[in-house]
């Protein structure tokens, strides 16, 4: 019961709760741990459900999950946080640079046509990043992950967060992360996350853009 309170019975990955206890412990120590907070977001998916239905989709999002998983170092956190989006977090493994070029792998990798019904279907992936040590707010660093992602949308390219171009929402975030955290544990809505149409509480502080 407790893995099907945490895991998404689609892709088998961390839902929004799931995800959000285990990071929050990560984040909570020891101090000057390096960590790093990558968000993906699946640019043309909703144009493949639109166009195909929701049982493609699906079969995109399983395809997408087994690729993401094969490229991420073990022990890594990875997430559907709903519908379109996953998160990933890692402890000392890559910051800096080496996040940079791995997320630039993945984007290359997410972005290879995946074959339904003899039928090549493509969808992208615009990632955002960030860096920090511990102990950090998982809701801060989730709000700057989001804002570098929203402008990797506009260079099609991987971006790690820079508070000269995308501001720093940690005000924000801190303000509502226990409404999120409210969400994620499932008071006001389901937020397993892993439904064809699931569309749980936005991250904290991140409003959703289209």
């Amino acid at each position: 019961a407790w893995y099907a309170a945490d895991h998404g019975p689609l892709t088998g990955l961390l839902n929004r709760r799931g995800f959000y206890e285990r990071a929050a412990r990560v984040l909570a120590g020891p101090d000057g741990q390096a960590v790093s907070v990558m968000l993906l977001d699946l640019d043309g998916f909703k144009l493949v459900n639109d166009a195909y239905g929701h049982r493609v989709g699906d079969r995109v999002l399983v395809t997408v999950t087994a690729r993401l998983v094969a490229h991420l170092y073990d022990g890594w956190l990875c997430a559907r946080l709903g519908g379109d989006e996953f998160a990933v977090l890692n402890v000392a493994a890559d910051t800096g640079a080496p996040l940079a070029a791995r997320a630039a792998v993945l984007a290359e990798v997410l972005a290879a046509p995946v074959r339904v019904d003899r039928q090549p279907v493509t969808v992208g992936a615009a990632i955002g990043m960030v860096s920090a040590t511990t102990p950090a707010s998982l809701g801060v660093l989730l709000g700057r992950a989001d804002a570098a992602m929203y402008r990797a949308k506009h260079t099609g390219r991987p971006v790690a967060w820079d508070p000269a171009r995308d501001g720093d929402p940690a005000p924000a975030a801190r303000a509502l992360a226990g409404v999120s955290w409210g969400w994620a544990a499932g008071r006001g809505r389901d937020c397993r996350g892993d439904g064809p149409d699931s569309g749980c509480g936005r991250r904290p502080g991140a409003p959703r853009r289209t």
